[in-house]
Order: structure tokens, then sequence, then C-alpha cells
């Protein structure tokens, strides 16, 4: 899965002020990305087309987030939480929304 991330995806960022400014612009990447935004990071997947495949959240999804993450600050999460590392969950995410090599 590493290699394929490495040959097959591009990785950027964006602050969500900016991404805000873009769709008020009309910037279509600004426009399918913003709904899915969330604090404090959202990872995002779209096709080229701009269509979402999947997301994850740094503060959802991932439980190796620092305290000062949280919102607000050292808040407590509610529910279950997947305790394997983060890498395993991101890789297998992707396995499963993209299949495995």
């Amino acid at each position: 899965m590493i290699d394929r991330l490495n040959k097959k995806f591009v990785s950027t960022f964006v602050l969500v002020d900016d991404l805000k400014k873009y769709e008020a612009a009309g910037d279509a990447l600004a426009r399918s990305l913003l709904p899915h935004w969330k604090f404090p990071l959202q990872l995002v997947f779209l096709n080229p087309d701009c269509s979402l495949v999947t997301k994850l959240n740094y503060f959802r999804d991932l439980p190796g987030i620092h305290p000062d993450v949280a919102y607000p600050p050292r808040s407590k999460r509610e529910g279950p939480m997947d305790t394997r590392p983060n890498d395993v969950i991101f890789l297998e995410h992707l396995a499963q929304h993209f299949g495995r090599e």
C-alpha cells in the first residue's frame, strides 16, 4: 500500500479559511472539499472528478491524537475508539476503499 500511495496519490493541504475563499470564488475542488471538512484535520480522498471516495478525521477516527487537538482542548472523546496504531488504521482504511495490491 505504501508503494501504491507513493505512485498514485497526491497529498496536499489547505487551510479551511482559504478553502472558503476558493469556494466563494467558484473553485470546483474547494466546492467538493468544503462540505467534508471537520475540525481539526480531515483527510479527504477524491476521485479525479473531485467526487468523494472516503475521508478520515484526525480527532474522530485516529486514537493517537494529542489531547491539545481536541475541541475544546483536553476534552474527552465519547464512544468506542479503535485502539490500533494510527498508521494501521490509515492503511487499512485505504485498502478497504482502494483495494489491496
